[in-house]
């Protein structure tokens, strides 16, 4: 699942205020028209009555309708967020509502309830929809010529296919994003160009899909350099205020670094997120999950088994709560507690946990996704200790052809 880092705040609390700001002026407006009815000035009155009430249709309502979609997101509640959406989405159509003055046409309203309701796709593991509607969304914007929104739709898009195991497609769209938002980014700030930080934002999200993707294709030692450049961009966007900003790129650079045994390291980083993200989330929160993940399963690797157990369980138990049992995300969680339990000599509860991933993972992304490649590779260790040799190296060659085929994508 990809990651959404954000400093979380009570949902109430962030809608309230965003109702206050959104309703200040047409209120405002509605008081100068009372006034001025009470003053015997039919004519002003009916205009600022008029401001007051075009003011509410085109902006204050889309503008709380987008607070909801965005908090509940946050508070992980895709399907309210998807309602929300698909609601603002309504209210667009129904009253025509597109351009938002003279911004770009990626802030048009419509745009904003697609990219919301895209997002809540994403994370429901509805991934063909989302990809659907980044498609969409993807030829307004260039017929728009919106280059900056559409850079950011095709990292979506690129997502999309990244999970559903379309690795080619994917590269072909981050290889044409990547050099227009490095670029984009250098002219800004060399004009002083106060765009400069929201192209260096949207860098950040598609070098995270980069090494999303050569992570997905085994190269580690890549997505590793695409890891450390995304983190970089992201601690100069974040200026030292809210390390909130960068959570998400060190744990997946500690992720990364497990793979590459690199373990100290990447127990440090995944530490520190994990004492981050306890502080700051609430305890089932799916950030939180992710990184008793990356420390749970560095633990793993250095044999400390009876903390890995605490975090691995607890990750597995919690994304479930959140996202169900169907997310791509699970059958890696599960892969993890299931090479706990091949040290811990759990074998029946290990091959139970492996073969649920690999079934689930050909059910969901397909019997040729790279993933599968590490579920093969633990169940042929579980076989070696079972004393089942012939099995052991039957999985090894569906790894290894897995592996080969990746190579020739």
């Amino acid at each position: 699942m990809k990651e959404n880092e954000a400093k979380p705040v009570k949902s109430p609390d962030r809608r309230g205020i965003n109702a206050l700001g959104v309703l200040k002026l047409p209120l405002f407006l509605m008081i100068l028209a009372i006034l001025f009815a009470l003053c015997e000035h039919p004519i002003i009155s009916a205009l600022f009555a008029a401001s007051s009430l075009f003011h509410i249709v085109v902006i204050s309502v889309p503008s709380l309708i987008s607070s909801l979609c965005i908090a509940s997101i946050k508070d992980c509640k895709y399907k309210e967020g998807e309602f929300w959406s698909q609601f603002g989405l309504s209210w667009c159509t129904f009253l025509k509502l597109e351009r938002t003055g003279i911004l770009p046409r990626s802030f048009s309203w419509d745009c904003l309830f697609t990219s919301t309701l895209i997002q809540s796709y994403l994370q429901q593991s509805r991934f063909e929809e989302a990809l659907a509607k980044s498609k969409e969304m993807m030829t307004i914007l260039e017929e728009a010529q919106d280059h900056d929104g559409a850079a950011k739709t095709g990292g979506q898009m690129a997502f999309c296919l990244i999970v559903m195991g379309r690795l080619r497609e994917a590269e072909n769209i981050l290889d044409r994003t990547i050099p227009f938002l490095e670029n984009a980014m250098r002219y800004c700030e060399r004009e002083n160009d106060i765009k400069a930080r929201a192209y260096r934002a949207r860098l950040c999200g598609s070098l995270f899909e980069k090494a999303f993707l050569f992570e997905t294709k085994r190269d580690f030692r890549k997505a590793e350099k695409i890891r450390r450049q995304a983190l970089a961009e992201a601690e100069i966007l974040s200026q030292n205020d809210d390390e909130s900003a960068i959570m998400t790129h060190l744990c997946m650079l500690s992720k990364c670094l497990y793979h590459l045994e690199e373990l100290e390291e990447a127990e440090n980083l995944a530490r520190r997120v994990l004492d981050h993200r306890q502080k700051n989330l609430k305890s089932d929160h799916v950030l939180l999950s992710s990184a008793r993940q990356a420390l749970g399963r560095v633990l793993c690797a250095k044999n400390n088994l009876d903390e890995a157990q605490i975090h691995l369980e607890a990750a597995l138990k919690d994304t479930v709560k959140v996202v169900g049992e169907t997310h791509p995300d699970i059958p890696g969680y599960k892969c993890d507690l299931a090479k706990l339990r091949i040290k811990q000599r759990r074998l029946e509860d290990a091959e139970k946990l492996l073969l649920q991933a690999i079934e689930q993972t050909e059910l969901i992304q397909g019997k040729d996704h790279p993933n599968i490649i590490d579920y093969q590779l633990a169940l042929a260790d579980l076989k070696d200790q079972e004393g089942r040799a012939t099995q052991a190296q039957e999985a090894r060659l569906k790894a290894r052809s897995l592996e080969e085929a990746i190579l020739q994508k």
